[in-house]
């Protein structure tokens, strides 16, 4: 009997220790249920960020390929306005070297027509072939080189300046040392001598400007071709000119004119100014004239003799009053009857004269 009972002991004995085991291993059972959820949190929380950054590195990259299309779209466009560019310019540049060459043509065939050498000669004497370029010395960089030849070398002359020493090439004539002489030139670089006076190798020579008079060679032949043009453009902008100098001379005289009108037309207002001043005066004048009348009339009126001789005197010569001598004789009467003898005297003058004044009609 104690033998059947011994495996069910043994069961329970080793249930319990796993039980024990479980318990040491993951502590109790509540805590450890939390502990799963929790790291199941974790772990899908892992997940997410996982995606999220799968995704955002997937959004990024889709952003630089849309912008290297832009690129590359923007490149060849800019690619292509290029090639348009250069096309027009190589197009512009053939018809420019087409157009040169018809000049040069139309040059050449002025030269064969040409019939006056003397004229060639004369404009070759402006022109100068300078290391393979033809130039006019009347252009920038041709200077006058006045001096004395020191030393006459193979091709060159070194020429003593009042800024130096110079190297001259190409001078048109020979000439002795210590000469004096006198040209156009222009300068080409610098020249590095060795003096006629060094008898040994011990002087590494000096360094002085070089200066070419060029070689007397005809004009370029589009210049020729060109000279027609020339002319024209020279005609055209000298027309401009002398418009320009009319339309200068007609604003001027249309000022000069606007002044004086200006002028005249103050002067006409200051005139007019004048006039109504002298209007105003007068009328103001007259009224004075009229109340003084009136009060003579009734000083005269009243027997004084003074205002009866001063109103006949303004009847007599029409002063302020209508002109009439029948008013003059009854008040200058009136004034010897009160016994003013200026009233006699003035009676006695014009019945003698007998220039008494008519009446105003």
């Amino acid at each position: 009997m104690g033998c059947r009972y011994l495996p069910r002991r043994l069961l329970c004995a080793y249930a319990f220790l796993f039980l024990v085991a479980v318990l040491r291993a993951d502590g109790p059972i509540g805590p450890t249920i939390d502990q799963r959820m929790m790291n199941e949190q974790r772990r899908q929380a892992a997940v997410a960020k996982e995606a999220a950054r799968i995704r955002f590195n997937q959004e990024q990259g889709d952003r630089a390929d849309a912008a290297a299309r832009v690129e590359a779209q923007r490149q060849a466009a800019a690619q292509a306005a290029a090639e348009v560019k250069e096309r027009d310019r190589q197009r512009q540049l053939a018809l420019i070297e087409q157009a040169r060459a018809e000049r040069e043509k139309a040059g050449e065939g002025l030269m064969r027509s040409r019939g006056d050498r003397a004229l060639l000669n004369e404009l070759s004497e402006l022109w100068r072939m300078v290391n393979g370029e033809t130039q006019n010395m009347a252009w920038a960089g041709w200077s006058s080189i006045t001096g004395s030849a020191l030393e006459s070398h193979d091709g060159w002359i070194r020429v003593r300046t009042p800024s130096g020493d110079i190297c001259l090439t190409n001078f048109p004539k020979q000439i002795a040392d210590g000469e004096m002489l006198s040209v156009k030139a222009t300068q080409v670089g610098m020249h590095r001598y060795t003096p006629k006076t060094v008898k040994d190798n011990t002087d590494t020579g000096k360094t002085i400007r070089k200066y070419d008079c060029g070689t007397p060679c005809p004009p370029p032949l589009i210049w020729l071709a060109n000279a027609p043009l020339r002319k024209a453009e020279e005609a055209r902008m000298q027309a401009e000119e002398n418009a320009r100098l009319r339309a200068a001379e007609e604003a001027n005289r249309a000022d000069q004119q606007r002044f004086l009108d200006a002028q005249a037309a103050e002067v006409e207002k200051e005139q007019a100014r004048i006039l109504q001043l002298a209007a105003q005066y007068r009328t103001r004048q007259d009224a004075t004239t009229q109340r003084v009348v009136i009060y003579q009339q009734q000083q005269a009126s009243n027997g004084y003799p003074s205002f009866q001789y001063e109103l006949g005197k303004r009847y007599l010569l029409g002063d302020g009053v209508t002109q009439n001598k029948t008013l003059a004789r009854f008040w200058l009467n009136s004034a010897c009857t009160n016994g003013l003898s200026e009233a006699t005297n003035l009676l006695t003058t014009i019945e003698n004269t007998a220039e008494l004044i008519t009446d105003a009609k």
